[in-house]
């Protein structure tokens, strides 16, 4: 009798829990792997989950590495599970190619048509199956397809696509383009109901320019990113309470894929191919122009050196327009000492041509700027003469730039190397300022560079130029018969006003 109970006590946990319904089927879809139920497994199955309870949770995108269970369990135990729940939903399943659609086919049907999925669900009885098409006596359907292909004539409520381009596809921006004008001619057109059905896209990142950068703009997007070695701490609240954390520097998969086995990987591919197959962070393969890595770091906060002396300056690079397709509008905020500069904020954020006054003017008061450098053009000319007539500033330095983007890069890249730019450590616009240099100047965005180019080489124009007739008035007032240039009275005045 007790046996019978937990028996009835286990089918009822595996027909309701789907990280332990996969965790069950797991070895009748690969016997020759031992199945383990990490913290990543819970956070995968758990949306997975959500995609099926929760009505809020329409679109659904899932970027982490490959050889992660990925397929497993969205393209072959979640349309199970789902059909197992309501025998009449249809599924749409589309693989990379037409052979990966029907070996992820042939998997759930195997599954569907084993001895505890029947005891699971009994309602759900396949009417027949092919190599692309499982159908329910109810009226329920998966059906397998590959990106491109015709599906004319399928519609379904859930739809899943499995990592839709290849690797060795993706330097090609034709087949990119290929695969975005394939979802938005076709993807959203197959959905039963475009209000209540569902889209599941789980990829590996491979460009900075794939299915998940044309998507992601769209604001319905939920956006789960796992890389193989975290770079922040994160925390996932589970639908079950139960609270995942993950500190920056852990590896997802330790089982499978342990630190040391990621470093080898990392050390064998380019830096292009494991930001985006591993971290999920794609940067072009031809960027780096400026290297992030050579930056230093500061420790103070604007408050401890502000009255040491210093010059502050903020750099602005605007935008004209804030739609999901224009550029960021970005202010730098630094401090310049001793012809040092330490950047201490970043303003990021798309604004309309008609607020842009108030963002700059607001900006300054939060960091009391006494210096302005603005890009000039035929845009921003009317919005440069408003801020002057305001006299909020000791200067507001019009910046025209006469070389590319590229060769003002490459001119401050000296700067940068010798620790003349240093970047507030901890701060929070870090890895955005971080993945923008490193994407430059292939990036989708340079706004930050473009920023920050104008402000190491407008250095010039900030700092005070020596007055003559001031170094006579100082070497007369010390009246020392050993004063001049060379004196250490001379040398602490000059270091003191003009920096070394």
């Amino acid at each position: 009798m007790a046996s019978n109970n937990n028996k009835r006590i286990l089918y009822a946990v595996l027909r309701e829990d789907f990280v332990s319904f996969a965790q069950k089927v797991f070895p009748i879809y690969d016997g020759s792997e031992k199945f383990v139920l990490n913290d990543m497994f819970k956070i995968l199955a758990d949306y997975a989950q959500r995609i099926y309870n929760d009505d809020e949770l329409k679109r659904l995108i899932v970027n982490l590495p490959p050889r992660s269970g990925k397929s497993f369990l969205f393209s072959v135990a979640l349309p199970a599970f789902i059909l197992g729940k309501d025998p009449s939903a249809q599924i749409l399943c589309i693989s990379q190619t037409q052979d990966l659609a029907k070996v992820f086919s042939a998997a759930c049907i195997k599954i569907m048509q084993s001895d505890i999925y029947k005891k699971l669900f009994p309602n759900t009885v396949l009417e027949k199956s092919t190599e692309i098409d499982l159908r329910t006596t109810k009226g329920g359907l998966r059906h397998a397809a590959s990106v491109g292909s015709g599906i004319t004539g399928f519609g379904a409520k859930y739809i899943i696509i499995d990592d839709p381009i290849d690797a060795s596809n993706i330097t090609s921006g034709k087949k990119r383009e290929n695969v975005n004008d394939w979802y938005n001619d076709t993807i959203l057109s197959r959905l039963n109901n475009k209000i209540t059905g569902k889209i599941i896209i789980v990829m590996q990142r491979l460009h900075e320019k794939d299915l998940t950068s044309h998507l992601i703009k769209q604001n319905c997007w939920e956006h789960l990113v796992l890389p193989a070695i975290a770079v922040k701490d994160e925390c996932f609240k589970l639908s079950t309470g139960e609270t995942i954390t993950r500190k920056a520097g852990d590896v997802l998969n330790p089982e499978r894929e342990p630190l040391d086995v990621l470093n080898v990987i990392k050390s064998s591919v380019n830096n292009f191919v494991f930001a985006a197959q591993y971290q999920q962070c794609p940067v072009p393969e031809k960027g780096n122009i400026i290297d992030f890595d050579k930056f230093q770091y500061c420790d103070f906060p604007y408050e401890q050196i502000r009255d040491k002396n210093c010059i502050s300056v903020q750099s602005w690079d605007i935008a004209l327009k804030s739609g999901k397709r224009n550029d960021y509008t970005v202010g730098i905020n630094a401090i310049i000492h001793n012809k040092i500069i330490y950047i201490t904020d970043i303003f990021r954020k798309k604004v309309n041509i008609e607020n842009l006054e108030e963002e700059i003017i607001n900006y300054n008061k939060s960091h009391h700027c006494q210096n302005l450098i603005i890009e000039e053009s035929a845009g921003s000319q009317l919005l440069i003469n408003k801020l002057k007539e305001l006299n909020i500033w000791n200067s507001i330095i019009p910046y025209r730039p006469t070389e590319s983007k590229i060769e003002r890069a490459d001119n401050i890249y000296f700067n940068i190397v010798n620790g003349n730019v240093k970047l507030l450590r901890g701060a929070y616009w870090l890895e955005d300022f971080k993945e923008e240099i490193n994407s430059f100047p292939n990036g989708l965005h340079d706004d930050m560079v473009d920023a920050l180019t104008q402000l190491v080489l407008s250095l010039e124009d900030i700092i005070p130029k020596v007055n003559m007739a001031d170094v006579v008035k100082e070497l007369t007032k010390i009246r020392k018969s050993e004063a001049n240039e060379h004196s250490p009275e001379f040398r602490f005045w000059y270091r003191r006003n003009y920096g070394t």
